[in-house]
């Protein structure tokens, strides 16, 4: 890990390997992301240790691998874990640790390497309008709070790439997971939402077209 941690800390995340042999720079990006998303609350958690002598409450990290979603194959690894950055007082903090990886090479992909040049604008906006209207359509919690009238629902939908960023290659299409209070109410946890991989593909990169390919046998 990146430092010494004045805070609690649990939890898994997956290291990976092809028939018993660890790819090592696959391993090496993933604890290279865990190690940045950890870093700005580990410098955070020092400073008010000192301030407050050890008197206080620093909050927590967590990972939760055991609810992973999950696709791995000689191609590509691709995963969203629950994850909670709970910092002290603020009850409102899980979401998702998200983390796309090219095999072997180790290098990480990003929603806007998975969406054509030509198309990004308009792809990115085909996501949000998507992710939108099926989430609202299953998620009765997130259903309430887009028709309560009380929330600028468009904030947390709006279709920019930090709002979609955490993602993740599945069998059934392209997972986006929204954080919690993002689109919802905090009771409604972390909510994700599976758009149909014939809805993104118009949009999609050669890579991402790959990916897809290598991972659910799409042709074409």
């Amino acid at each position: 890990w990146c430092c010494e941690k004045p805070y609690e800390h649990w939890g898994t995340y997956p290291n990976f390997s092809i028939s018993r042999k660890p790819l090592r720079r696959v391993n090496t990006a993933m604890r290279h992301l865990i190690v940045n998303v950890e870093r700005p609350h580990a410098a955070f958690a020092r400073r008010i240790n000192r301030k407050t002598g050890g008197h206080h409450d620093l909050g927590y990290l967590f990972w939760n691998g055991r609810y992973a979603m999950m696709t791995a194959d000689s191609v590509v690894v691709s995963t969203l874990i629950p994850f909670g950055e709970c910092w002290a007082g603020y009850a409102a903090c899980l979401g998702w640790f998200h983390a796309t990886i090219l095999v072997p090479s180790g290098r990480v992909v990003q929603l806007r390497d998975m969406i054509s040049t030509r198309e990004a604008r308009v792809g990115l906006g085909n996501i949000a309008t998507w992710a939108r209207k099926l989430l609202v359509a299953q998620n009765e919690c997130v259903r309430e709070w887009v028709h309560d009238g009380l929330h600028d629902s468009s904030l947390g939908f709006k279709p920019t790439w930090w709002n979609y960023k955490h993602f993740q290659i599945g069998r059934g299409g392209l997972r986006i997971g929204f954080d919690n209070g993002q689109v919802s109410y905090p009771a409604c946890d972390n909510p994700s939402v599976v758009i149909p991989y014939r809805l993104v593909r118009p949009y999609l990169s050669n890579l991402a077209l790959g990916l897809f390919a290598a991972s659910r046998g799409h042709r074409g």
